[in-house]
């Protein structure tokens, strides 16, 4: 059975998944953190920001909204979050360029992660992998038409995010009730991935079942 915790709200489960992960995030080793954009990412930004004892560890963004206009980007508003209480002078974050296809990617990028946070789309999507999607290389997957603006994203592959150590997955709010209900049951983008390495995977939602 998967390994399923309800919670109240975003903000419970915001500290739920700090709690559980906190060990991995006060030890003194240098990991590897991956965490997804969108509204999750933002609030748990927010929760990391405020916790001054995480220290040299490398966050990497999940997923890149590509777009002209910076409010749009999730670096954008991670970055902003993230630098206050001076956390990105203590720990690293790692983003997509938005002319990635202009040049290869850094070789930073191509890495596996210790943990990875991450949230479940209204439509299925995971990280920035939707169901159309098209492999950018082994690692990475981009799309031109994403079911919201901007249409272009630029991702890591799920079944290269559900090779971390450890996964956290969320779904908060009843409008991803049916696409969490869809991820159980077979039905969805990633249900193949995700049943392959369920043992390994939390689910946090304020949904019921």
């Amino acid at each position: 059975m998967h390994n399923f915790v309800k919670v109240k709200d975003l903000d419970d489960g915001v500290k739920k998944i700090f709690d559980f992960s906190n060990s991995i995030f006060t030890d003194k080793k240098q990991i590897n953190i991956g965490i997804t954009g969108g509204r999750f990412g933002k609030r748990f930004a927010m929760f990391l920001a405020e916790n001054k004892s995480i220290l040299g560890k490398k966050f990497f963004l999940t997923d890149e909204r590509i777009s002209s206009k910076k409010e749009l980007r999730n670096s954008e508003s991670l970055r902003e979050i993230l630098n206050k209480n001076h956390f990105l002078k203590q720990n690293e974050l790692y983003y997509f360029p938005q002319n990635f296809e202009e040049k290869s990617l850094d070789n930073v990028f191509y890495t596996d992660f210790d943990i990875c946070f991450l949230s479940i789309g209204n439509d299925g999507h995971l990280a920035g992998h939707f169901s159309n999607s098209k492999s950018y290389d082994d690692f990475f997957c981009v799309t031109d038409n994403a079911k919201k603006p901007p249409r272009k994203r630029l991702s890591y592959k799920v079944e290269k995010l559900f090779l971390s150590k450890k996964i956290f997955l969320t779904a908060f709010g009843t409008e991803k009730k049916q696409a969490l209900k869809d991820l159980f049951d077979g039905r969805g983008t990633h249900s193949d991935e995700f049943f392959k390495k369920k043992k390994k995977i939390t689910v946090i939602s304020d949904l019921e079942l």
